[in-house]
């Protein structure tokens, strides 16, 4: 896990839930929808983030967050070179991608390639990991990112950004050093985080960095050894109830 290079490709872990967008039921969207003021309300988005025009997929009403920021972000991603991943806790799925690149207007060039983001969900990685997939969703991200590597190659040997709304799974990158975290303040008034991302990337670049480990056999932190271990522990308990009943 100790590898450094500046030849590595930087990539961008990305959170979809008050992060990227709002959803809204049907329902939801009857109680809340009135305004954009409403909305922000109702999700707790502070009122200084702007909400794209929405649009309803598959009983979901969807806004992007901050749409212009957000497209800014992702195309200067691409244009050196670097990649995005989207890794969520919801139960989401990658057509997705195909509302998001249309609400914040994407390029033609660089929608094709968001749309085709590898995509971490908890189906996903529940398979991978052999946890549930209610314990995989609730699993800290960094934790379940460094649980990923013995079963996907394609993770291995990078340097990650987590861009997430969420300050526990931010605080879950401090065991890393291959992994960054920046917390989507989109609860507050500031919108600097899209900015902080590109700096951290371009960072990693500029000097030597961490990278992901580079074979399926490597070292875990004791932390997330233990957090492991007891969902083992759940995970057998659960079975062994289901076998009873």
């Amino acid at each position: 896990m100790g590898a450094k290079d500046i030849s590595h490709k930087t990539t961008l872990l990305l959170d979809l839930d008050e992060t990227v967008y709002v959803a809204l039921t049907e329902q939801e969207f009857d109680l809340h929808g009135a305004t954009y003021e409403s909305i922000k309300k109702y999700k707790h988005i502070h009122p200084s983030h702007d909400l794209s025009a929405g649009i309803k997929i598959g009983g979901f009403y969807f806004f992007v967050l901050n749409p212009e920021l957000l497209k800014t972000m992702i195309e200067k991603i691409y244009a050196q070179q670097d990649d995005i991943i989207i890794f969520t806790a919801g139960l989401w799925l990658p057509p997705i991608l195909e509302v998001i690149s249309r609400l914040c207007d994407l390029h033609s060039e660089d929608a094709v390639k968001f749309k085709g983001s590898l995509f971490l969900n908890p189906q996903h990685d529940s398979e991978k990991l052999g946890y549930s997939m209610e314990a995989t969703r609730t699993l800290a991200k960094a934790y379940r990112l460094h649980s990923l590597f013995r079963s996907m190659e394609v993770l291995r040997r990078r340097h990650f950004i987590l861009l997430d709304n969420d300050s526990l799974h931010i605080s879950s990158c401090g065991e890393l050093p291959y992994i960054q975290g920046i917390r989507a303040t989109t609860d507050s008034d500031d919108k600097s985080f899209y900015e902080l991302v590109l700096k951290a990337m371009a960072l990693s670049h500029a000097g030597e960095c961490a990278l992901s480990p580079a074979s399926p056999a490597y070292y875990f932190p004791q932390a997330i050894l233990k957090t492991l271990i007891a969902l083992d522990k759940s995970s057998l308990n659960e079975t062994a109830t289901l076998s009873v009943t």
